[in-house]
């Protein structure tokens, strides 16, 4: 897989689309809320330095993020994703399922 773009949960209620509602939620916590609900680690060191944990997803397998900009904590979720450091990627915000005008 070359990346991943994923689609909700951060999305307006009123615009969820075929999206169960009891899933839809604001990255409140910005880039922490977007790396709980997508269960992203960064990569896991194990015992050995060479042995290295890709059981679970990370940052760098994302491409496209697609959320509604207006929501609780969407603004800090995306400039943390977009700017990139030295332990985050550069990943598209696409803007979708949004009520902003």
């Amino acid at each position: 897989i070359l990346g991943m773009h994923l689609e909700g949960p951060f999305f307006d209620p009123s615009k969820r689309g075929a999206h169960d509602e009891r899933h839809i939620l604001a990255p409140s916590k910005g880039i922490d809320t977007v790396k709980e609900v997508y269960g992203l680690n960064q990569v896991q060191e194990k015992e050995n330095d060479n042995d290295v944990d890709y059981s679970s997803p990370m940052l760098e397998d994302i491409d496209i993020i697609t959320l509604a900009p207006e929501l609780d904590g969407a603004l800090d979720a995306t400039k943390s994703l977009t700017q990139p450091s030295a332990s985050e990627r550069n990943v598209i915000i696409s803007c979708g399922h949004t009520g902003a005008t």
